[in-house]
């Protein structure tokens, strides 16, 4: 059992990396963005309606029947990826399949900045989502007590991941990418910071209303950051989309793994870990993405000043003709 839930597992974390990796062939700038946060709003949507797909299902079969369905889910993908959805990497960025090739595509990835950087930000948000479920049910069913009601809570954050999800993909067509992830960062903290003030307070227990209003808050600038940051960190890897997009899936579930866990492990019965960690990774991301931002303005301006150079150094080469 447990050896044929790894292989699944491996199956569906090509999935995400795929998905990634076909709106990079096929879109470019903005648009990458709104398909980025469409493709978000499905991957947070659908494992929050799972657990009731599931019930459903036992309601009429054993737990066996799940396995069925998702045999027969994987047949009609497979028989739509077969026969209907065309190649989207372009003849002329196409490698063959050898070390030296992955090896030099990873060495390329990592010695981007904005690839680099980027990925790294979008791994210290998922810590924090990563720090959020780890601590959720012990928050609201032990510390709020909340009982049955806590897969409603849940799934009401779910759903304002979604819906800000879906609002990116309307916000990235009249803001720039990076205005948007420092807007977002920007608000995390200004809201963080004064509910930390009330945990404390509040001897770490605020009111349930103020929690819910919190992370529906966080929930939707971590939509808008998830879905911007994966794009920024993309975008400039589009001959290697495929292999930046594992990278990135790959830097963003390690770090977010990692630094989610560490913080959900400090949970007391109080919510200082958790609001704790969101603003410590979202301060330190910040100054990630503001030191980014500021060497890469730093070397358009070096470009720049070196094509002024050459174009006019090819004036002055240019042979002397008389008007007549």
């Amino acid at each position: 059992m447990l050896i044929g839930r790894f292989v699944q597992g491996l199956g569906v974390a090509a999935f995400r990396v795929l998905t990634m990796t076909m709106i990079r062939d096929r879109f470019e700038g903005a648009m990458v963005a709104k398909m980025m946060s469409l493709m978000m709003m499905i991957f947070v949507t659908v494992p929050t309606l799972a657990p009731s797909f599931g019930q459903l299902v036992l309601l009429f079969a054993d737990w066996r029947m799940i396995f069925i369905c998702f045999l027969v889910i994987t047949l009609i993908v497979a028989v739509f990826f077969t026969f209907m959805q065309e190649e989207t990497l372009k003849e002329e960025y196409r490698r063959p399949l050898s070390f030296k090739n992955i090896g030099n595509g990873v060495k390329e990835v990592f010695s981007h900045t904005e690839s680099r950087n980027y990925s790294i930000a979008v791994g210290l948000i998922f810590a924090g989502f990563i720090n959020y479920l780890n601590s959720a049910q012990q928050i609201f069913q032990i510390q709020y007590q909340t009982g049955t009601l806590f897969p409603i809570y849940f799934g009401t954050i779910a759903f304002a991941f979604g819906a800000c999800s879906l609002l990116n993909s309307k916000l990235v067509k009249h803001f720039t990418l990076k205005t948007l992830c420092l807007y977002a960062f920007a608000s995390i903290i200004l809201i963080t910071i004064p509910f930390y003030a009330l945990s404390y307070y509040c001897a770490g227990t605020p009111p349930l209303f103020s929690l819910l209003i919190y992370l529906y808050l966080i929930s939707g600038c971590a939509a808008i950051l998830v879905s911007n940051l994966t794009t920024l960190s993309l975008l400039p890897m589009g001959h290697l989309a495929g292999m930046a997009a594992s990278l990135v899936a790959a830097i963003g579930t390690f770090i977010g793994a990692g630094v989610g866990t560490f913080f959900s492990q400090q949970y007391d019965g109080t919510l200082y870990s958790l609001v704790g960690g969101y603003l410590a990774v979202s301060i330190l991301a910040t100054l990630i993405i503001l030191y980014t931002n500021h060497a890469t303005k730093n070397d358009d301006d070096d470009n720049q000043q070196s094509n002024a150079r050459k174009e006019q150094d090819a004036l002055k080469n240019l042979p002397l003709t008389n008007i007549e």
